[in-house]
């Protein structure tokens, strides 16, 4: 469950950070990342039957999974890719997810800027 942990907290990061606080908040979380790791090996250590410990983390996999199947891609990744139309579409249908009302045409420059910064 770590791998899938870090592959999705790296998007994660990079989706809501400045380009400024990436690198730190980054760091941060494969510090955090690199403690659990003897704590899980104590664990697996001491559960008698390793298979329950296997299924454990197979079910927490699946779970942390579910996110990146049904989440529609971040308005950020379109406006990277310079496509303000599907950016336009996954904004609405997030704040449509979120219960957030407000998103139209009209008002959705300003949806969009408040995004955090597009540098890499």
């Amino acid at each position: 469950s770590s791998g899938i942990n870090a592959e999705y907290g790296g998007v994660l990061v990079h989706e809501n950070f400045s380009a400024l606080k990436r690198n730190t908040v980054n760091n941060l979380m494969m510090m955090g990342m690199a403690f659990s790791m003897p704590v899980l090996a104590a664990i697996g250590f001491l559960v008698v039957q390793w298979q329950q410990f296997f299924w454990a983390n197979a079910v927490i996999c699946l779970v942390l999974m579910i996110p990146m199947v049904v989440a529609p891609e971040s308005p950020k990744f379109y406006i990277l890719k310079g496509d303000l139309e599907n950016a336009a579409k996954s904004l609405k249908a997030l704040a449509k997810w979120a219960g957030v009302d407000g998103v139209s045409e009209k008002n959705l420059e300003n949806w969009l800027e408040v995004i955090p910064d597009t540098k890499v």
